[in-house]
């Protein structure tokens, strides 16, 4: 007996994964915020210091950075085992798991984009010649 994949189970099917692209474009956009924060911070700390930065100082946008990338890659490894449920569990998921493997891509490229950002600010610093 062939049993019938219903919208409303194609919809349970896919429920997770929107979460799991949500986790990658939120921990990209709270990266986004609170770096440029840490920055201002860091900088400030730096121009009281008289212009000496230690490495020490850049450890929180490292954390930072370190957990939002981790957060974006869970959400990528997650929608990616969605995708190999979804496959077994049979016919009329397969948008389901064609979804996955989008959801997957976009968190990969959500951490690409995280460690991007991060790279110059760690490397240029304040702006110090």
């Amino acid at each position: 007996m062939v049993e019938r994949v219903t919208s409303i189970s194609r919809g349970r099917a896919s429920a997770p994964l929107w979460g799991a692209l949500l986790l990658g474009s939120g921990a990209w956009s709270l990266h986004l915020i609170v770096s440029h924060f840490l920055v201002e911070a860091v900088c400030a700390q730096v121009a009281a210091a008289g212009g000496s930065a230690e490495v020490s100082v850049w450890l929180p946008l490292l954390i930072v950075t370190a957990v939002a990338a981790g957060l974006a890659l869970a959400g990528a490894v997650f929608a990616w085992s969605r995708r190999r449920v979804l496959e077994r569990r049979g016919p009329g998921l397969e948008r389901a798991a064609g979804l996955s493997t989008v959801v997957a891509s976009l968190s990969l490229f959500f951490v690409l984009v995280i460690l991007l950002e991060s790279a110059p600010l760690l490397m240029i610093g304040c702006g110090a010649s």
